[in-house]
């Protein structure tokens, strides 16, 4: 994210003392190392030092006064900036950055394949490290919505080289891996408040939001991503908006209980996704054992 006004107040105090430290250290030199020097008697070597010193001093002082000039005429804009662009190899650091420091955690994204392989191992991780609960909050796409898999489906088909990768059974194989990995990381972790919404429409740009940050992603890897810190409208836009959709969402109930991810096999999961109220009936064996996969298998990244 670009540089918080905080951080230039920072840097700018350091540039001042490395001038004044700088300027201390040649005036010792110059006086107490080097010395008086009388024009036309002693070391060549020793008068032409006291003029490159006496050079440096000047320079130095020179530098901190035309500094202290722009910090007069050009005060600081210390407002907060509304957005931030997140380059794509900052996205991964910046969302295990606010894991570990999450009271709460707001995802909406159509399959969540990232939340599920990354960001919920480490928002269970920080409530063990720090003993603490988080809240976590996720919006899917609806997997018995036939209707919107396949309106999905038929966007990705605009997409160049996008639908060739995806098909109808992959989408709600990939939701379905995520549901049930937030209900078996709870187990495991019990301090993970979960809710869970399936929603009956689908998103383009995906939210990742804790308690100080809103991180919105594209579809794409390698595409940068915007962040807003909370406070702002955006910040605010955004919470407002998931806390809408959620109301809208189908809630799935967080009383049901599943197995520890490394205890789920293909009855645990029927058992699981019966107790939600999620239809399976036409999830082959196959199937099964490919959500089983997605949930081992920690494969999605940013960059």
């Amino acid at each position: 994210m670009a540089m918080h006004p905080a951080k230039l107040r920072y840097l700018r105090r350091w540039y001042f003392a490395a001038l004044l430290g700088a300027l201390a250290l040649l005036l010792v030199v110059r006086f107490f190392v080097v010395g008086e020097v009388t024009p036309g008697t002693g070391s060549p070597l020793r008068s032409v030092s006291a003029q490159v010193l006496e050079s440096l001093i000047a320079a130095t002082v020179a530098g901190a006064f035309i500094a202290v000039l722009l910090v007069w005429l050009l005060p600081a804009d210390d407002r907060v900036p509304e957005s931030d662009v997140v380059q794509a190899r900052e996205i991964e650091p910046l969302i295990r950055a606010e894991a570990a420091a999450a009271r709460e955690w707001r995802v909406r994204a159509r399959t969540a394949s990232y939340f599920r392989s990354r960001t919920l191992p480490w928002l269970a991780e920080a409530t063990v490290a720090r003993n603490v609960s988080i809240t976590v909050r996720a919006q899917l796409m609806d997997p018995n919505d036939e209707r919107l898999l396949h309106t999905y489906i038929r966007y990705l088909n605009t997409r160049e080289g996008a639908a060739r990768k995806w098909d109808v059974d992959r989408v709600r194989h990939e939701i379905l891996a995520t549901v049930l990995s937030v209900y078996a990381w709870r187990e495991a972790f019990p301090r993970l408040d979960i809710e869970i919404g399936l929603s009956p429409t689908f998103w383009i740009m995906s939210l990742d939001m804790s308690q100080r940050v809103a991180v919105v992603t594209g579809q794409y890897k390698g595409h940068p991503a915007l962040g807003h810190r909370d406070g702002t409208a955006f910040y605010n836009a955004h919470r407002d908006e998931f806390d809408a959709g959620m109301a809208g969402c189908r809630v799935l109930d967080p009383a049901v209980r599943a197995p520890k991810p490394e205890d789920l096999d293909t009855e645990s999961v029927k058992a699981t996704l019966t107790a939600l109220g999620l239809d399976h009936s036409g999830i082959t064996e196959e199937g099964f054992a490919t959500i089983g996969q997605y949930i081992r298998r920690p494969e999605h990244r940013y960059e």
